[in-house]
């Protein structure tokens, strides 16, 4: 039997997030519009000895006695505010247990705060520069409050620009978008010309794909030739948050207009899915409960939170009823992915 061996020394990709405090803010007071994603932060970082001691307590327990299956632990802290009232905010890592090289709070990305509002501060006129911030730390909320994640675009970049300037863009989808819950859909032309940025370093995208080295975002996006609207989406059944506008995936100081909405799941196949004639592969609803550190009565400890009980989730939002669920059409296009492929790509 023959075998083909294969020695690479390809530098990956991986996924990886940081959360830019120097970036426009996204977290804005409803009440005084005072901003508040750089505060939040403070808080954190002033809490950070509490947060590592309760999460230290509970760590010891669950290499003792499982993990539960959990895969994020969640951090609150208060926010103080000149609206003359605090502001709960809701920070996530992944729970690495027995990884102690950075403490918890080190690696900590900001994914909610409470009596704040999109509605208001994501309806405008911005840079393509500040979109594509604004943007990015949607992605790190999406990653835990969203059941999938959506970024349709027609064009990565524009057809004036470099190779080189092209391909620093789709590291940026790749470094921010983990297949396993994120779905690229742009035109099929696009995609070749992510096959041509890699073709410029001397890599052939098929070849690649022959070994199972390509990048999973790519391999598993969906492509369709005849749209030009631009939108991303973190979609759930009970709420799914959506930002569409004029700009293309690029950075820049030209202004371009942002809208932001929510929906449910149904209500957003119907007014976007089924528009675009797409079958999006949907990843499994798999909400987990999560570890969390917060502070009650003063005293510092990590409990367990159901998933339905999560900071973000309104508590007079209701459960989706049947007829708000999506539609079996698109239910049953679930993701298949081989979870022992991953290691490809992260």
């Amino acid at each position: 039997m023959a075998t083909d061996i294969v020695v690479h020394n390809i530098g990956r990709k991986k996924t990886s997030w940081q959360f830019d405090c120097d970036a426009v803010p996204l977290y804005l007071c409803q009440q005084t519009g005072s901003a508040l994603d750089t505060a939040a932060y403070a808080q954190l970082n002033q809490h950070a000895q509490d947060v590592e001691t309760a999460w230290g307590g509970a760590e010891s327990y669950l290499l003792a006695g499982g993990d539960g299956g959990r895969e994020h632990v969640l951090v609150c802290v208060d926010v103080p505010c000149n609206c003359g009232t605090s502001h709960r905010a809701t920070f996530y890592a992944e729970k690495h247990l027995g990884n102690r090289s950075k403490p918890l709070a080190q690696r900590c990305l900001l994914a909610d705060i409470r009596r704040t509002s999109f509605d208001s501060r994501l309806n405008g006129l911005y840079s393509k520069t500040e979109i594509m911030q604004l943007l990015e730390k949607l992605v790190i909320r999406w990653h835990l409050t969203a059941d999938q994640i959506l970024i349709a675009a027609p064009f990565i970049g524009h057809q004036f620009m470099g190779v080189e300037d092209k391909r620093k863009i789709w590291d940026w989808l790749i470094q921010n978008l983990d297949p396993r819950k994120a779905t690229l859909l742009t035109r099929k032309t696009t995609f070749t010309d992510f096959k041509k940025t890699l073709a410029a370093d001397g890599l052939d995208y098929e070849e690649l794909k022959e070994y199972g080295l390509e990048d999973r975002l790519i391999s598993s996006g969906v492509n369709k030739q005849n749209f030009h609207a631009k939108f991303y989406v973190g979609l759930s059944e009970d709420v799914t948050e959506v930002l569409s506008g004029s700009a293309n995936l690029l950075r820049g100081p030209s202004i371009e207009n942002i809208s932001f909405s929510r929906h449910t799941g149904a209500e957003f196949a119907t007014h976007y899915l089924e528009k675009l004639k797409a079958k999006i592969p949907l990843s499994p609803v798999n909400r987990r409960q999560y570890e969390i550190v917060r502070q009650r009565d003063g005293v510092w400890s990590c409990g367990v939170l159901a998933a339905a009980e999560a900071p973000w989730r309104e508590k007079s939002a209701p459960p989706a009823s049947p007829k708000d669920r999506l539609p079996a059409s698109m239910a049953d296009a679930r993701d298949t992915k081989n979870p022992k492929d991953e290691s490809n790509q992260r």
